[in-house]
Order: structure tokens, then sequence, then C-alpha cells
């Protein structure tokens, strides 16, 4: 299902229509009462409602789209950085698409994980395969039509409790995915 939200604030029919043909109305008031000329993204107080499954996308009011794609168990190689032991450790595809009409600076994107009621520590790994590997967000400026994809990972502790808050940055709002 696909989301979409009116920087303002305020409900609007989007038409935004998801894979399967649907589509979902999504806005809100800014809970700080702020007047419509400086009312955040509601995504960004804590709170909003927005809250998607692993495997889903979320489009921002300005058409850049993210998707998380679902957790995948992976096994950290000698050269990960790991600075809490955990029993598990999982990773998330990002897809990112640049549907906007201004360069997008994936390197503002940031993501932390909830798990088990405990914030968890992002592994780093530059001993995996160059298509997974677990080094960062990109830095290279996302022109618009384009499209930039990476991993992030995490230790876990119980891989069917995951929540995941991310924000392409800090202008944009907040998007909870989850298990």
């Amino acid at each position: 299902m696909t989301f979409v939200i009116d920087p303002a604030g305020s409900r609007k029919d989007t038409g935004a229509k998801t894979s399967d043909g649907t589509s979902k109305e999504v806005g809100g008031i800014a809970p700080n009462g702020a007047d419509i000329g400086n009312r955040p993204d509601p995504g960004t107080s804590s709170g909003s409602g927005i809250i998607l499954d692993f495997g889903k996308t979320y489009v921002y009011s300005d058409k850049l789209t993210v998707r998380i794609g679902k957790p995948e168990r992976i096994t950290p190689t000698a050269f990960a950085a790991v600075s809490m032991k955990t029993k598990y450790y999982v990773m998330f595809a990002i897809t990112v698409t640049n549907r906007t009409s201004k360069p997008y600076s994936p390197s503002s994107f940031y993501a932390t994980l909830q798990n088990a009621n405990r914030e968890m520590q992002q592994v780093f790994d530059s001993g995996r395969p160059d298509k997974y590997m677990l080094s960062g967000n990109p830095n290279t400026s996302l022109l618009p039509g384009r499209e930039v994809a990476w991993s992030i990972a995490f230790g876990v502790n119980d891989p069917n409790d995951l929540i995941l808050e991310i924000a392409a940055d800090s202008n944009r709002g907040k998007v909870i995915f989850k298990t």
C-alpha cells in the first residue's frame, strides 16, 4: 500500500495507487497546532500514526519514495563493526526513488531500530559482497527520475519483533516499518 502525506498537514485525497490498484488517504493536523504556513510534515512528530509493514513503499508529498524490504537474516563477516553482541542479525534493503523536481541527498537518510523494547545498534560490514555491503548510506546526489538502493543491518535478539523508524532527511517526516 502506498501512503502520501500533504506537507501542510491537511487531509487530502491523493488518489495514489498501489501495485494492487488500491488507494489510501492519509493526512492530519500538526500536533503542535502551528499555523498552516509553519506546519511540519505530520510524520515529524512522534505518534504521527504512519506505520507500515516491511516490504511496503512510502511516498512523501513531494513524490520521493522509500521502500524498506522485508528483514533478511544475515551472518556478519570477520570485517563487521558490531558494537552490541546479539543472537541474530537482520538486513533491510532500502530503495529510494526520486520523483521530485530537485536532487535528493541519500546521505541524510536515517534509520533506527527497536527490538524487544531496546534500541539496537546498526551493523557495518565491508566484508560482504558489493550488492550487500553494509557501509552506510550512498553519498552521491540522486537526480530527479533516478533510483538508488543500499542495505542496512542491525543486531537483534528477537527477529519477530522489529520496529524500524526512518526519515528520508530532517525535513521529511518519520515513518515506522514493523514486523
